[in-house]
């Protein structure tokens, strides 16, 4: 009776391990359908995104100024943005920003902040970048224009240089493996002495890309990033999607419907010889992450 109970025992525990292992397994394998949003145009939202910041271990006052640039950006528009009254659950991962744009060139001479100033500026003081490196491409040539243009005052000289360092491309190898590139920009980062604050919840979302072309050479750089945070037992990720395209923070479940929006944005290009793109969060890749799960059966 005993070895019967025994088995018993061991056959539930082995069943009840079994379900949680293929139901996660099916849950993941499902592309994101729905995604809540917001352009933190409302004074609730904009009061929420700046509490989780906050609470997230970020410094008071670079979060009133990134505040600061989201309420000008919103002024700038008009408010002519798709979700200004809360979050909004949509199934327009893509959202088109068409008449926000048109809007925001009404103004002359505007040229806009992008995810990367944005980022950089809310990270301020949790990055450390101890030598430096200079950008010899393309890649950065706007978010300098913006700087030294709109937003002056936003970075002191020192900050800048850092600024330039953290974004500066790395050399990639002739590889489509994702592997083969994490190597380089493990190398490039402690080549420059790039370090990331762990201890604060806080966290840099970076989609690496991988160019090849006859401007800038073989290169590897952040062509998008953002900033993730704890939000009750989910996960937000603020965002500036663009110089001329608004901000936006995102509820997602889960770090893999985080990767599911992002590639399915970003990781839409076929039978190219370079490496597709890819996610970190901070100095790593990030946990859960995958490549566009509508990829493949494009590709067939």
């Amino acid at each position: 009776m005993k070895t019967i109970k025994n088995t018993l025992v061991i056959f539930v525990i082995f069943a009840s391990l079994l379900y949680l292992f293929t139901g996660c397994e099916d849950e993941n394998a499902r592309p994101l359908k729905k995604i809540k949003v917001s352009n933190i145009y409302s004074e609730e939202d904009q009061k929420l995104c700046r509490e989780k910041l906050i609470e997230s271990g970020l410094s008071e006052e670079k979060v009133d100024k990134f505040m600061d640039m989201v309420k000008t950006y919103n002024k700038d528009v008009n408010g002519e943005l798709p979700y200004k009254n809360g979050f909004v659950e949509t199934e327009s991962i893509n959202t088109d920003y068409t008449k926000t744009v048109d809007e925001f060139y009404k103004t002359p001479n505007k040229i806009g902040s992008n995810c990367r100033i944005n980022t950089f500026e809310l990270m301020l003081g949790n990055i450390e970048v101890e030598r430096s490196a200079n950008d010899n491409t393309s890649t950065l040539d706007f978010d300098k224009n913006s700087i030294e243009n709109e937003f002056p005052d936003l970075f002191t000289k020192d900050e800048l240089n850092k600024f330039e360092t953290f974004y500066a491309p790395v050399q990639a190898k002739f590889s489509t493996d994702k592997k083969d590139q994490i190597s380089e920009i493990d190398k490039a980062v402690s080549s420059r002495g790039i370090k990331w604050n762990g201890n604060i919840n806080a966290k840099i979302i970076s989609v690496w890309f991988h160019n090849d072309d006859e401007i800038d050479g073989n290169i590897l750089f952040i062509g998008h990033t953002g900033i993730l945070v704890p939000y009750e037992d989910k996960l937000m990720f603020i965002e500036k999607l663009s110089f001329n395209e608004p901000y936006q923070a995102l509820i997602v479940n889960n770090r893999t419907e985080l990767s599911d929006y992002l590639m399915e944005k970003y990781d839409i290009e076929y039978n190219q010889e370079t490496t597709r793109p890819f996610i970190f969060e901070n100095g790593t890749l990030m946990k859960n992450f995958r490549q566009n799960p509508e990829y493949d059966k494009i590709q067939k």
